[in-house]
């Protein structure tokens, strides 16, 4: 609406963290937690073995509060005067997470606190949220939804989606701590233009079926036996409580395809997954190591005209298909071998892109870029995905590109 590009934000996710959870936060102090963990908890030359889950000597908690002391104390302060807990206390606040006497609104909090200092879904949902928020500033977007109450702000003009592959699922596959930690970010977010989509199919479990065969019902159709794999569209009801669900997508394939291990990449289904429910002209696609700040927020609009200039007079097709855009990885901070990484990130993002784009070679790198939604959607996707190689869908974006004779610049 109006002169304004709408973006959507894909962010998809497997089984990743979303949420920390209190037991992992009070876990890593022993020393066995410093070793890698044997999922089976038999030990034997070969046997799979998960990452430790603590150095050894500090709580995980402790940790993360050793990074951001002075935030830990504001933590406490606003607490207090939020009279969520009984004194400003930092030192006391810690004790008593530990001991597990907190009030689950507090534990709440801490829980959302470290998962915006740490790697998780959640800290890469807040950060894609900050593109709306900046939207929400300016004045000509608030008059536009003042008339429209019904509607977040602004969610005609920004969305984020969330694309979750197993939420709903059963396990093995599925985690319903992992589904509680998304409801209680959709409930923490409700006001923002934030989405949840997942895949509905035969490891579903059984409240998630009802969900979905109740919203099918209520809508004068036939339930879900009639088909066997879905997209399902959701949004947090505050009235409920609850998840909502806004739109189902049946299907008639899975969400990858193939037989055993001859199976399509999860990340690249799970991106064609949330596309499908995608309103914005631009695509925005995230992975869950990037973060956003709302000062990023404010340069969007004005990069996503490069797409179509307000002076453009042919308006049949834009100017380019996929549009460069560097990333901020927020894991940089977090070690040695994170800066280098994030470094390296950075140069390649940056300086050696805007090289290419001036020489007319360069191709669709990362997931910060944007792309014309129109046309991915008529064009296979977003990425490419292939059975057993792991191979970059990026690349093969990029060969969509050049192959089809499109552009790919970059800011």
């Amino acid at each position: 609406p109006g002169s304004i590009p709408s973006l959507t934000q894909i962010i998809p996710a497997y089984n990743e963290v979303v949420i920390p959870s209190a037991e992992s936060l009070r876990e890593g102090a022993t020393p066995e937690d410093a070793m890698n963990q044997n999922p089976d908890q038999t030990i034997g030359v070969g046997d799979l073995t998960n990452p430790p889950i603590g150095d050894g000597v500090n709580t995980n908690l402790a940790f993360i509060i050793s990074q951001f002391p002075d935030e830990w104390i504001y933590l406490a302060e606003r607490l207090f005067r939020e009279e969520l807990i009984e004194d400003a206390s930092s030192h006391r606040l810690y004790k008593r997470f530990m001991a597990n006497v907190l009030h689950p609104v507090v534990e709440s909090e801490i829980r959302i606190w470290a998962m915006l200092r740490t790697q998780s879904v959640g800290r890469t949902v807040v950060g894609a949220l900050q593109t709306g928020r900046a939207l929400s500033a300016l004045p000509k977007i608030q008059e536009y939804y003042a008339q429209r109450p019904d509607k977040r702000i602004p969610e005609d003009h920004a969305e984020v989606i969330l694309a979750h592959q197993t939420y709903g699922q059963k396990a093995p596959e599925g985690d319903p701590a992992n589904d509680a930690a998304v409801r209680l970010l959709l409930q923490r977010y409700k006001n923002d233009s934030l989405w949840l989509v997942f895949d509905l199919n035969p490891a579903t479990n059984d409240n998630t079926k009802n969900l979905v065969n109740d919203f099918l019902r209520s809508q004068g159709g036939y339930g879900i036996g009639a088909f066997t794999f879905a997209s399902i569209k959701c949004r947090w009801d505050p009235a409920r409580q609850d998840i909502a669900i806004v739109a189902v997508l049946p299907r008639q394939f899975p969400l990858r395809l193939g037989q055993g291990d001859f199976k399509t990449q999860g990340k690249a289904c799970n991106q064609l997954n949330g596309l499908r429910f995608a309103s914005g002209h631009y695509i925005q696609a995230l992975d869950c190591n990037m973060g956003v700040f709302i000062g990023e927020g404010f340069k969007v609009p004005y990069v996503l005209r490069a797409f179509m200039p307000l002076g453009k007079k042919n308006r049949v097709a834009p100017r380019c298909r996929y549009l460069g855009f560097r990333e901020y990885i927020f894991t940089g901070r977090e070690g040695t071998v994170g800066k280098c990484h994030a470094s390296a990130e950075w140069t390649f993002g940056t300086i050696y892109q805007r090289f290419l784009s001036g020489m007319g070679t360069r191709m669709h790198y990362g997931h910060p870029d944007f792309v014309d939604g129109f046309w991915a959607r008529n064009r296979g996707g977003m990425s490419k995905c292939s059975p057993v190689v792991n191979l970059s869908e990026d690349i093969f974006a990029g060969y969509n590109v050049r192959m089809r004779e499109e552009a790919s610049p970059h800011i």
